[in-house]
């Protein structure tokens, strides 16, 4: 039965489409791939099921990150598995999702962006292309997820960066040392209303910049914001406002392309009595949204990832009692000393991202955990015992070990024992 399985996974990959949607099926390269799975039959066979249960785990269990994120990880040909990703964002910010393969030429993964509603449903907007890059703009306040998956019989390194930044221009050089105050939401009038954007400071008549192509819609003048500007982004419905200008450069129906100067910073209208600032909005045919996350430039650099002992893909013990974060809902919980984990991947802040044997994801600190070179304790069986694949009543058995068959403990979960006698390795219940 092994022998059949590369030769399939030939196949399969024969039948995959290729990037993006299929011109044809109108699916993305996991869906084909999964329907490819289904058609032959693989679906009912163990592996077919860890795969599938692997891509519906990844959404309904991701590990919940903030961003930007990035991490470095193994796929392990021998358990199809997947991983997922959530994150929240905001309207207007750009989401981008890169991944690197090594080696890239034999190992393919699969790359999704995943909306998810209040009612946790989930949408895809968004399948990468070969290139393994995924650029998205976010239409509304919410939690995405991303998926990775590889395919079947696959195994191999990745590398994966998640970020956000702005899907406008900041409107304001960045050498006129610009200060952004006063956001959305804050008071004005003495409550009586909120601010509908936000206020950039700088010298008086700096240079205002186009945020993207576009036209201009209308320009005028009026109590509140002096002289204004009204924009049109092209491709976008949405209208940017410019206002407390010292003078309009553009007139209505003039075509901009983004970073064009279309008028001179000021304080006309009702900001008289302050210092020079540009208040920029943005409103929809529902009204006024905030227009900071379309324009912040000012976003945390990516996390630097650490050398480390130990690499993705082996087996590892807590050398102490540890600290470990649920990489679901970010509580911590204690593992005791000597606990199996498998490192998933290198994360963040010095933390491996790790699973537990009951398939449980987290992160613990990387100086937390020893390699199994060397058992913690050595024994020997005083009964019979079953040797099996995994720490439960229910696991497949490996082999039985005879009455005094000599053990070497290596870790530990639960109440059962992960030794390795002679060069086999499995789990028996506590020490008989």
């Amino acid at each position: 039965m092994k022998a059949f399985y590369p030769m399939l996974l030939l196949f399969l990959l024969a039948g995959c489409t290729g990037p993006g949607k299929s011109f044809l099926s109108g699916k993305t390269p996991h869906e084909a791939y999964q329907q490819k799975i289904a058609q032959l039959g693989l679906d009912n066979s163990a592996m077919g099921k860890q795969w599938m249960d692997a891509a519906k785990k990844s959404l309904s269990a991701p590990a919940s990150i903030s961003l930007p994120y990035t991490e470095k990880g193994y796929f392990s040909a021998e358990t199809p598995g997947a991983t997922g990703y959530s994150f929240s964002v905001k309207r207007g910010e750009m989401i981008t999702a890169s991944l690197e393969a090594n080696p890239d030429s034999a190992f393919r993964l699969f790359m999704e962006l995943w909306a998810r509603n209040k009612e946790l449903e989930h949408k895809l907007v968004k399948a990468a292309d070969t290139t393994y890059n995924i650029t998205f703009e976010v239409p509304s306040d919410g939690i995405y997820q991303l998926r990775i998956q590889p395919e079947l019989l696959s195994n191999g390194n990745y590398t994966l960066t998640i970020q956000t930044g702005p899907s406008l221009a900041f409107p304001v050089p960045a050498n006129a040392n610009p200060r952004t105050t006063s956001f959305w939401g804050a008071a004005r009038d003495g409550g009586n209303r909120s601010h509908e954007g936000v206020d950039i400071f700088a010298a008086k008549r700096t240079p205002l910049l186009a945020a993207a192509d576009g036209r201009i819609l209308r320009t005028g003048e009026n109590n509140l914001g002096g002289k204004v500007i009204f924009m049109k982004p092209e491709g976008k419905n949405i209208s940017l406002y410019y206002a407390h200008l010292d003078e309009q450069l553009v007139s209505p129906g003039q075509t901009v392309q983004q970073g064009d100067t279309i008028g001179l910073m000021g304080n006309t209208g009702n900001a008289r009595t302050t210092p020079p600032h540009l208040h920029f909005g943005i409103y929809t045919g529902n009204g006024a949204i905030d227009p900071y996350p379309f324009i912040n430039n000012k976003r945390p650099a990516t996390p630097t990832l650490q050398n480390t002992s130990h690499e993705p893909g082996t087996l590892v013990r807590t050398n102490a009692k540890a600290q470990w974060t649920n990489a679901i809902n970010n509580k911590d919980s204690s593992l005791p000393a000597n606990t199996l984990l498998y490192i998933q991947a290198i994360a963040p802040e010095k933390k491996y991202k790790t699973i537990l044997p009951n398939g449980h994801t987290g992160f613990i600190s990387t100086n937390s955990i020893s390699a199994l070179d060397k058992p913690y304790t050595q024994t020997t069986v005083r009964e019979n015992s079953a040797l099996a694949f995994a720490p439960q009543g229910d696991a497949p058995i490996k082999t039985t070990l005879e009455k005094g068959t000599g053990i070497q403990v290596l870790a530990r979960f639960n109440n059962h024992l992960f030794v390795k006698s002679g060069t086999t390795t499995g789990w028996i219940l506590n020490l008989p």
